[in-house]
C-alpha cells in the first residue's frame, strides 16, 4: 500500500477471547445475559460451555449462529490440536481471521465491500505496529469496529476499546 494514497479512519478495536457460539439447531434457551456486546443484539451469557474436543470451558456468545462453533486463538489451537492444520472461519473449532465489522453505509463511505482486505495500525506505545489482511464484514446489524483475538491484540499491546487506524488503500485510478 502506498501511504500517500491510503485513506485512514480512526476506529475502535475490540479484543475477542476464545468463546463458543451455540448453533440454532442445538439452542433451546437457558442462557442468561451477563453483558451486552457492542454489536447489535450480541451478548455474553453467564453460563459457559464445556467443549469436550478441547477439554475446556468457553464463554457463550449469543445469538445462536447457523451452526455451533468454538472460536480459538492460534496459541490455543497449538495447545489442543498439536500439529493439526489451522482451520480459519469455518467448522466446529476455528480461528477467526481478524476483521472489521461495519454496516453498509459505513462500508460505502469508506469505499469498501464485504470480503475486501485492509490494514490496521497502532502508532503509539511500546509495541506500535501494523497488521494486514483485515477482512471486511458488512452486516445489517454491525457497529463499525475491528475485532482481533487476544494473540493479535497482545502482539501490539492493544487494549479492548482502544482506538487504532484502519488503512484503506485507494483505488489505482484515484
Amino acid at each position: 500500500m502506498n501511504a500517500k494514497s491510503d485513506k485512514i479512519y480512526p476506529v475502535t478495536c475490540r479484543v475477542s477471547v476464545p468463546h463458543y457460539h451455540p448453533g440454532t439447531q442445538e439452542y433451546c434457551g437457558g442462557y442468561t445475559k451477563k453483558r451486552d456486546l457492542a454489536q447489535k443484539d450480541h451478548w455474553v451469557a453467564n453460563e459457559k460451555k464445556f467443549v469436550p474436543e478441547l477439554g475446556m470451558e468457553f464463554p457463550v456468545v449469543m445469538p445462536p449462529r447457523s451452526y455451533a462453533c468454538t472460536e480459538v486463538t492460534v496459541t490455543a489451537w497449538h495447545k489442543v490440536k498439536k500439529g493439526e492444520p489451522f482451520v480459519f472461519n469455518e467448522g466446529p473449532i476455528q480461528i477467526k481471521l481478524r476483521h472489521f465489522h461495519c454496516d453498509a453505509a459505513t462500508a460505502e463511505k469508506m469505499g469498501l465491500k464485504n470480503g475486501d482486505l485492509v490494514s490496521i495500525e497502532k502508532k503509539t506505545g511500546l509495541r506500535p505496529g501494523r497488521l494486514d489482511n483485515v477482512q471486511i464484514r458488512v452486516d445489517t446489524w454491525s457497529v463499525p469496529e475491528v475485532h482481533l483475538d487476544t494473540d493479535e491484540a497482545n502482539a501490539l499491546l492493544i487494549e479492548d476499546g482502544e482506538r487504532i487506524e484502519l488503512i484503506v488503500p485507494r483505488a489505482p485510478s484515484e
